[in-house]
């Protein structure tokens, strides 16, 4: 898997559901891990780890490039994920640019 290839699987997870204060929910709202099947939202680095089945080199790179995308320093993914204004079209634009990086 290349690193755009993990970006373009985080993305669509979090197309189908996207959330704050944990890595992943589901139906319910309940926390659940990233992972697991019963999974149906995600946050910025749950979709990560979701879409990572091997856990292989391309997870950092891809946090990385996300990192860059979105402009952050020193600020955590999962801070900036669950600010009250960040938004899922947000962090879709996001993954988009990130994308668009690696393509280049």
């Amino acid at each position: 898997m290349t690193v755009r290839e993990h970006l373009i699987a985080a993305r669509a997870l979090v197309a189908l559901g996207w959330c704050q204060g944990a890595d992943a929910k589901d139906a319910d709202g309940r926390m659940v891990y990233a992972k697991d099947p019963a999974a149906s939202t995600w946050c910025v680095m749950g979709a990560l780890r979701a879409a990572d089945p091997l856990w292989n080199s391309t997870f950092q790179c891809a946090v990385d490039a996300f990192q860059s995308a979105a402009r952050l320093r020193r600020s955590s993914i999962a801070a900036w994920n669950d600010r009250p204004v960040t938004t899922q079209a947000y962090v879709l634009a996001v993954f988009d640019r990130a994308i668009a990086r690696e393509a280049q």
